[in-house]
């Protein structure tokens, strides 16, 4: 709504994260459909469900078919009539379909009819309509197929086909000036300014034959006008072009780098707008306004690409993450088209910037591994290189088990076969210095990386069939298809010298000897994916011969989910994963056992999570406000109890608090309430952060205690909470809203918060107050000025035990909580309990300020009305002004708790001298939260100063309190008395 410099996501309710296409109705801006998978291949893309329409610009969105078309490439929407919409299907690609080629509907969606099929081989690669006349219709045909250990591009089935009649026919171009087969992925677009002109991008290979096609006879006859390489280098992964709305020559190119013709293709400039392009939107209104989709997010331009603007958006695909033992823990991930980075889990501070994200080992592909302080990170990346990075030194070093650069190699011929994401292990008992990778062996280091051995014999099924280049037409060999390789290793915490290891050709391994000898335990059970990659394995956390595995076929075109357990070293297993619905998205990606409690997993597919209470034979989704982007790899941080997710397509997330989960029982749920034990909650301070804070941000865990229940049944009304200190006095009270299931409520640590003043009356000096259109509708206002409003919130309670209370439909339930002491801070309990006590006091005295001004303008708001509704009476000229003699009273002793000025709802003016209510509120900030430019007192015990200045407030207020209980012990009573003595009854009553 702001030109892009701000997004939001409007999906993350949908089953499905990746979106392929995108069109907007060209009679209708609020009709918007979106096509869903990744149509830009390379081996761990994410595939879609279909196709959803929305009616109203995004806000909610209907699926409306199509949901084994695998990726939706392209969409075109009748420019007259939005009911007619084409949809370009790829397929899944991974294997022979028919929901492949051009779909049409004609009436909104609610039917579909396969207009354009070549063979089960083949799908739809671009489509195009000229938008003068949506009768002409030109589609790009692409076969290709994927497969774990490779691509294949091209074939007898890509082409260039056009439609004359609004897509019922099509006729194959062959000849007229275009290549012949062999082609493979080509993109097609026609010039909106100049619609007898087209336009294809055709894979042909490195043969010669050429790169970019035109025609300006409407498609009829075609020349070929560029041969570059540079406009199509990694095809499968690129191909497209965008044409000017206003300039038939203007062609942009998006591929490893963004390049762009003046000359209708003939020549091109390299252009430094982004790198890995994919895609390109030209304001027709404006074609000054462009906008590139790259792998890194979306960069626009308002000047026709003198400068760009390049913003990160929310969309980061996350290989794996892992978490050390700190407290808060640092979360360490590897993340597409970045790099290997930490960060915090609790920025302490008020968001997690990118400022505080730090690079470590290893690269976007692989792992980062740390050890559990922290102070060492392991790290692997394709072509087999590792590093090892210090926190000491904040230094990398390159450990490469094998220095012999593999990139651009086909797998078959290496010495040493490394996956694109080659697995990293560390030892659980001396992890700073032993260290395990997997090639086609498991290989190990125990000087950090000095000097490396080979302790297994090939651990895969070592099948050189299938270990030849990759690509098809174009070979693009990068270790993402190298076959017969390691993919996961895990050591068992529990015995010495477990090692498991899986394979991405279907094979387990194990050794009890540290390698000296191996066991092949693949399972031999019916159903079991032979070639299947063997995505994770999770030793148990409670028996040394227990361990999960899961299996992922969905590159053999098998999507269904395969989880094995097994209890004897792998000698015998069980499939565990037959209660996760099957879908187009069921392949499992990870799966681990809950550290607490025995045969509890989670698991993550490719667009959900689960968990399980009973060793898999049941599963429910663990969804909660997860988008349900594909789960990549999960981990448990054990002293917080964290579940920490990482997902391909929208970063990293964390289930805070799992101690619910792990404590839910048959027995609890048969309760109508459940409060359950809160875990101890850290009070942590906030601390400093540098100025570094542009782009995307992630959020902190709400700060405080997290409380837990179960109710059997929606509640009758609001569930209470109470939290009480150790001597019983009330710290705070709050209600919440809840649900059948297990609700969530936080404390966040704070004491209620001071009494608010509510200003009922006009002031003189700006009686226009009324009509600004914050207060419109408002029955008062309150104090607000910028510098002290972080002021507003109760007192931190000190470390201690505390009392909650629960109350549910007339049931009270209790539990205990404790709060620790932020282990950073400086300050002990002592200190501590000084600081929260001063500070209680100064609440007390707020309060009383509120309260007293609260109540006089309760009596002045009486006599404003009065006044204005007797002053046309000139026989009651004497009401009139015995209100307004009792009215400068009441605000002279008002202007002692607050400056006149601020009732003028100003929210940052400097026109007069603080009065009591502020000098309190700037004091009440100094020793708690900050104030202004004052930091607070974290932990730290209050000031001689403070101390001091508090005893002159308070005195000052009593002074003012005086005069404040004259007024109503004499003034008041002689006003009303007056008024009685005349006949009058509307007689205002107070209680001094």
């Amino acid at each position: 709504m702001d030109g892009g410099d701000h997004w939001r996501p409007i999906f993350d309710q949908e089953p499905v994260q990746s979106i392929g296409s995108i069109a907007i109705a060209p009679s209708d801006s609020n009709t918007v459909w979106v096509g869903t998978g990744e149509p830009f291949i390379r081996s761990n893309v994410s595939i879609g469900d279909g196709i959803y329409k929305s009616t109203d610009a995004g806000r909610t969105w209907r699926h409306m078919g199509l949901s084994r078309t695998g990726r939706i490439a392209r969409i075109v929407i009748n420019p007259r009539n939005p009911n007619v919409v084409l949809a370009c299907a790829m397929g899944s690609l991974y294997g022979p379909q028919q929901q492949r080629g051009v779909f049409r509907t004609v009436d909104g969606g609610k039917t579909w009819q396969r207009v354009l099929f070549v063979d089960p081989n083949t799908g739809c690669s671009d489509l195009a309509m000229d938008p003068k006349n949506p009768d002409i219709l030109f589609a790009g045909t692409w076969q290709m197929v994927i497969h774990t250990w490779g691509a294949d591009s091209g074939g007898p089935g890509s082409g260039v086909y056009v439609s004359r009649d609004g897509g019922s026919r099509w006729t194959r171009i062959v000849g007229h000036g275009l290549p012949s087969s062999p082609l493979g992925k080509i993109a097609v677009a026609i010039a909106p300014s100049n619609p007898r002109r087209v336009y294809a991008l055709i894979e042909t290979g490195y043969d010669g034959r050429g790169t970019l096609w035109r025609s300006d006879d409407g498609g009829h006859a075609w020349q070929c006008v560029n041969w570059e390489h540079i406009l199509d280098e990694r095809p499968p992964y690129t191909t497209r072009i965008a044409v000017s709305p206003v300039n038939d020559n203007e062609i942009w190119f998006l591929s490893n780098f963004l390049s762009v013709s003046y000359d209708g293709g003939y020549s091109t400039d390299l252009h430094a707008g982004a790198g890995d392009t994919h895609d390109m939107w030209i304001d027709p209104t404006n074609p000054d306004r462009m906008m590139i989709g790259y792998d890194e997010g979306v960069a626009i331009t308002t000047t026709h690409g003198r400068q760009w603007n390049q913003v990160k958006l929310p969309n980061a695909q996350i290989y794996h993450v892992a978490v050390d033992d700190q407290i808060p823990y640092d979360v360490y991930s590897n993340m597409q088209d970045d790099q290997s980075d930490r960060g915090p889990s609790n920025s302490r501070t008020f968001a997690i910037t990118p400022s505080m994200w730090r690079t470590t080992a290893g690269c976007e592909s692989g792992f980062s591994v740390p050890t559990p302080n922290g102070q060492v990170v392991y790290g692997s990346c394709y072509s087999g290189s590792f590093s090892r990075w210090s926190a000491r030194t904040n230094q990398l070093r390159g450990i490469n088990p094998w220095p012999d650069e593999s990139l651009n190699s086909p797998a078959g011929g290496l010495k040493y076969r490394f996956n694109w994401t080659p697995p990293v292990a560390l030892s659980p008992r001396d992890p700073a210095n032993t260290v395990y990778v997997g090639s086609q062996y498991l290989m190990v280091s125990h000087n950090a990386g000095q000097r490396w051995k080979v302790i297994s014999p090939d651990l895969t099924r070592d099948d050189h069939a299938h270990m030849g280049p990759s690509g098809g037409l174009s070979p693009d060999n990068l270790g993402v298809y190298y076959w017969g390789t390691l993919f996961s290793i895990s050591l068992s915490r529990l015995e010495r010298g477990l090692i498991w290891t899986g394979s991405n050709d279907g094979l387990v391994h194990v050794t009890r000897d540290g390698g000296k000898h191996w066991q092949d335990v693949t399972p031999h059970l019916p159903g079991y994916p032979k070639y299947g990659t063997i995505s994770n394995i999770a030793p148990s956390p409670f028996a040394a011969g227990s361990a999960y595995i899961s299996v992922n076929a969905h590159q053999l075109n098998d999507p269904n989910p395969y989880i094995y357990r097994t209890t004897d070293y792998g000698t015998t297993w069980t499939q565990i994963s037959s209660g996760i619905p099957k879908s187009v998205f069921s392949y499992v990606h990870s799966v681990i056992e809950d550290p607490f409690r025995r045969g509890m997993l989670y698991a993550g597919t490719e667009n959900s999570l689960y968990v399980s209470y009973d060793y898999g034979r049941q599963w429910m989704p663990l969804q909660l406000n997860l988008p349900h982007a594909p789960v990549s790899w999960l981990t448990i941080q054990k002293h917080f109890d964290d579940l920490v997710v990482a997902t391909k397509g929208r970063g990293i997330w964390i289930l805070d608090d799992l101690r619910p989960l792990q404590r839910l029982t048959p027995a609890k749920m048969d309760r109508d309430a459940y409060f359950f034990a809160p875990r101890d909650a850290y009070r942590f301070r906030k601390i400093g952060t540098d100025h570094s804070q542009g782009g995307m941000i992630g959020r902190n865990p709400p700060y405080g205690a997290d409380l837990n229940f179960y109710l059997k049944g929606p509640p009758r009304g609001k569930v209470a909470f109470t939290i009480l200190d150790a001597r019983g006095q009330v710290v705070r009270k709050f209600q919440t809203k809840a649900e059948a299931g297990i609700n969530r409520v936080w404390w966040n640590l704070r004491y209620n918060s001071p009494r608010q003043i509510h200003l009922l009356t006009t002031p003189s000096d700006y009686p226009q107050v009324w009509r600004e259109k914050r207060f419109w509708g408002k029955p008062y206002r309150t104090i607000v000025q910028a510098r002290v409003k972080q002021t507003a919130v109760g007192p931190l309670a000190a470390p201690g035990v505390y009392t909650m209370q629960m109350s549910v439909d007339g049931e009270m339930l209790t539990r205990k909580l404790t709060v620790l002491k932020d282990p950073h801070s400086a300050g002990n309990q002592a200190d501590i309990e000084a600081d929260v006590g001063l500070q209680l006091k100064i609440r007390k005295d707020i309060n009383t300020i509120a309260k007293s001004v609260n109540e006089i303008e309760r009596i002045r708001k009486h006599l404003e009305d009065q006044s204005a509704s007797l002053q046309r009476d000139p026989a009651l000229a004497w009401v009139v002004a015995a209100d307004q003699r009792l009215d400068r009273k009441l605000q002279g002793v008002e202007n002692q708790f607050f400056q006149k000025t601020l009732a003028d709802g100003d929210l940052k003016t400097f026109r007069a001298p603080m009065k009591l209510y502020l000098k309190y509120l700037w004091l009440y900030g100094a020793l708690g939260s900050g104030v202004g430019d004052t930091v607070g007192d974290p932990d730290f015990p209050p000031t001689d100063q403070e101390v001091e200045v508090y005893a002159l407030l308070h005195k000052r207020l009593e002074n003012t309190l005086g005069q404040y209980r004259q007024v109503l012990t004499t003034d008041v009573p002689a006003f009303n008395n007056e008024l009685k003595a005349r006949g009058l009854y509307n007689v205002i009553v107070t209680n001094p």
